[in-house]
């Protein structure tokens, strides 16, 4: 028997202004399967049925989506396409694709300065040469 394989996108919902938008479960799931209908057609919806939104963190807006392999490359050229979720604007930025979740969250820690410091405060930090 052959296992089936997934591949998981850590994403970031970005909003204007940096306001706090933490979208519901199903509505993200729905408004991705329907962007993919409308690109791809019947087939990109059949090839997405697997769409699974495995995290969502409520302070840091970041996601994690499980999608079939091979079939994660449909939406991974659609996730930044996603512009309004029930009326508030977004922007989904993808951060990373691997496996397994464990890498997902590997790189966020390796990489959380990056991701969770917004860059006009990026400027006013010290930095690590000046804190010794």
């Amino acid at each position: 028997m052959v296992r089936v394989k997934y591949r998981y996108t850590l994403m970031k919902i970005v909003t204007p202004g940096r306001r706090h938008f933490r979208p519901n479960i199903t509505e993200l799931t729905d408004a991705l399967k329907e962007l993919c209908l409308k690109s791809y057609g019947d087939v990109g919806l059949a090839s997405v049925q697997s769409l699974k939104i495995k995290y969502i963190d409520e302070k840091s807006e970041i996601l994690i989506v499980r999608l079939r392999h091979r079939c994660h490359r449909f939406m991974s050229s659609l996730f930044p396409l996603i512009k309004q979720i029930d009326g508030n604007l977004l922007k989904l930025e993808c951060l990373f694709t691997t496996s397994t979740i464990k890498r997902c969250y590997m790189f966020l820690v390796e990489n959380s300065e990056k991701i969770f410091v917004p860059e006009e405060q990026k400027k006013s930090l010290p930095k690590a040469a000046e804190l010794s």
